[in-house]
């Protein structure tokens, strides 16, 4: 039996280069690196020259077309070239002043202006670039957020979040392990964060005044139902790291706290988890309070009262528990 043999890929090698120069006298501009553009072996180098270039819309990439008069259309993604010293220092707040990467420039101006980030996040998600570069990138996107107006940081931290899942996933699935099994953990993390988060926001869009509006009561139960089963498993662990605890070094047992434990040890994760909890607390109180007379209403309060009464936690006291430690979290380095 003939078994077709895999069509080779050629390697590539540098077929011209992307540099950026000063007007007027074109010369090149020494604060720009150079990058190359790349192509699919010497024998080819004619038909690949770029004839037409297009730049993202956020400046990170470079769209080359590459018309042959035999060949298809080739098309190439390239990055732009990057800086090669420091921005001037940016203000993040208090009077401080902190040198930020182009990347994070980019991005923290894309959400703002509600403008795609799939150039910079498709730039950040190469194998080629280095993971502690994307981290770095990321943690001075955050560090941007957290120097903004209270305003600016409550409206876009979610999306900023949004980003963080988006990259670290895009990693996660291209990369190897152990790499790519943190990589997972950080955005299941990030998810988690945004999704609690969302639960706290629906709750406070379907309320009216001290009461609920009744026609977004099943999809309020159903996120009740959900945050209530990431709660249980939440105090679930913390049952058994206390077991852990008291059964072996407690060095040891805090180098494998579960990532789970970010939700309480985080002042961002925490708050949102706190509002949450008292949203669907303040949700049951009122449906046990009302006497439901339509047929839909009295079977949803049924269903959220024996999901409470089910769940194995005892809300009353999770809040008065939470509420004791609020203050002392906050106070944790990482508020955003």
């Amino acid at each position: 039996m003939n078994v077709p043999r895999r069509k080779r890929r050629l390697k590539e090698i540098p077929i011209g280069k992307v540099q950026i120069m000063q007007v007027p006298d074109l010369a090149t501009d020494g604060r720009w690196q150079t990058t190359h553009i790349l192509g699919p072996g010497v024998d080819h180098v004619l038909q690949n020259l770029p004839l037409n270039v297009a730049i993202s819309p956020n400046g990170c990439l470079l769209c080359s077309v590459s018309p042959g008069p035999v060949s298809p259309v080739r098309v190439t993604i390239q990055p732009t070239p990057r800086r090669t010293q420091d921005l001037q220092p940016t203000p993040i707040g208090g009077g401080k002043e902190r040198v930020f990467s182009d990347e994070a420039c980019a991005l923290l101006a894309a959400i703002r202006s509600r403008k795609s980030t799939a150039d910079i996040v498709h730039r950040l998600s190469r194998p080629s670039t280095p993971i502690y570069q994307v981290e770095s990138i990321l943690y001075e996107t955050l560090t941007l957020f957290q120097g903004s107006s209270d305003t600016l940081r409550m409206n876009w931290y979610i999306d900023a979040f949004a980003l963080l899942i988006e990259v670290y996933r895009t990693r996660a699935q291209t990369g190897k392990a152990p790499d790519a099994e943190d990589l997972s953990v950080r955005w299941k993390f990030a998810q988690e964060l945004c999704s609690v988060a969302a639960c706290a926001n629906a709750f406070e869009d379907a309320r009216d005044g001290d009461q609920v509006d009744l026609e977004a009561v099943w999809p309020l139960i159903d996120l009740s139902k959900w945050l209530m089963d990431f709660t249980e498993v939440l105090m679930k662990e913390c049952v058994l790291l206390r077991d852990d605890d008291s059964n072996a070094d407690g060095a040891k047992v805090l180098k494998s706290v579960p990532p789970v434990f970010l939700h309480l040890l985080h002042p961002l994760a925490f708050r949102h988890l706190m509002s949450s909890l008292v949203a669907v607390k303040r949700f049951h109180d009122y449906l046990k309070r009302l006497n439901a007379s339509a047929e839909n209403a009295q079977i949803a309060k049924n269903v959220l009262l024996d999901t409470v009464q089910c769940s194995g936690l005892k809300m009353k006291e999770l809040e008065s528990s939470l509420l004791s430690v609020a203050e002392d979290i906050n106070k944790l380095n990482g508020s955003f």
